[in-house]
């Protein structure tokens, strides 16, 4: 449900230079503001705004994305009840130079500011979320609710606040399983009512890669298993990740995810193998930066 209900099996097909205002789509699976099921072909620097209320597969843009995508921004307010997303509910396939922004209510399982969950072989970069959400149910992100299948995320990040997460909350990511997620950042509060609760991800294994990536988010609350990193990784490499251990009070498995104080934060001597050439900068008393913003 949406503008276009389905774009399937053309991959010759584009939607480009578009703004829809106002927007307030309601549907029951599959559903966003443009398309709800975005199988195939290319979408380019379209605009939305408005509410969108479903049940499963929910977004901002799109319920599901399937094609590639670039140039996307995503102003809206979400609900639904699985795969709850402020830019798309489900991703597939490409997203370049996407952003999304306002508000999400989850009733059950998996949201994430960016996307409720990102599967099979998906690439996302130069991406980013500023959403606020509120989530009853387990796998809540603030960039990614959960991934699996050999996803990539690259330099992108999220700025919401998670004002209630539930069982596996994490600042950018809820669960991984085999996902590659480098030069990313995660800010913002996170707030969980259940166990498993980080900065940056909440439960990473299946092989995932986490490489360059940091966390300055606010971990508040959590009844158990709460770290300003990831409290629980398991068959995952993880290397050059930091986080702000002055905003959390875990200072443990030093090494792969290192606790700096803030004022560490802002000095790039600090963060061993990362490139302040050519993706980072960092400026004297600030968290670094992505250079492409």
């Amino acid at each position: 449900v949406g503008l276009f209900g389905t774009i399937s099996d053309t991959a010759d097909f584009s939607v480009k230079n578009l703004k829809i205002k106002l927007a307030n789509i309601i549907g029951r699976d599959d559903v966003g503001i443009l398309v709800g099921n975005f199988y195939d072909g290319l979408i380019q620097n379209v605009e939305v705004h408005g509410t969108v209320s479903g049940r499963d597969n929910v977004g901002g843009m799109t319920g599901i994305l399937s094609g590639t995508f670039k140039q996307g921004y995503s102003y809206v307010k979400v609900s639904g009840e699985d795969n709850i997303g402020g830019f798309t509910g489900v991703v597939w396939d490409s997203c370049d130079d996407c952003h999304a922004f306002g508000e999400i209510e989850l009733a059950d399982s998996s949201a994430g500011g960016f996307a409720g969950a990102a599967n099979y072989t998906c690439s996302i970069k130069s991406s980013s979320s500023h959403v606020t959400i509120t989530a009853s149910g387990a796998y809540t992100g603030g960039f990614i609710g959960s991934a699996t299948g050999g996803c990539s995320v690259n330099y992108s990040y999220s700025l919401g606040h998670i004002i209630l997460g539930g069982y596996s909350t994490g600042g950018f990511i809820g669960t991984a399983d085999n996902i590659t997620i480098t030069n990313s950042f995660s800010a913002g509060d996170v707030v969980s009512n259940n166990s498993r609760v980080g900065g940056f991800a909440a439960a990473v294994g299946g092989g995932s890669t986490f490489s360059s990536n940091y966390s300055r988010a606010r971990v508040v609350t959590g009844t158990s298993m709460v770290h300003g990193f990831v409290p629980i990784v398991s068959t995952a490499t993880l290397t050059n990740n930091f986080w702000d251990n002055s905003l959390v009070s875990d200072t443990s498995d030093s090494g792969k995810y290192d606790g700096l104080t803030t004022a560490d934060m802002s000095n790039s001597v600090n963060y061993t193998g990362w490139d302040f050439t050519n993706i980072w900068r960092v400026n004297s008393g600030q968290y670094p930066e992505l250079i492409k913003y």
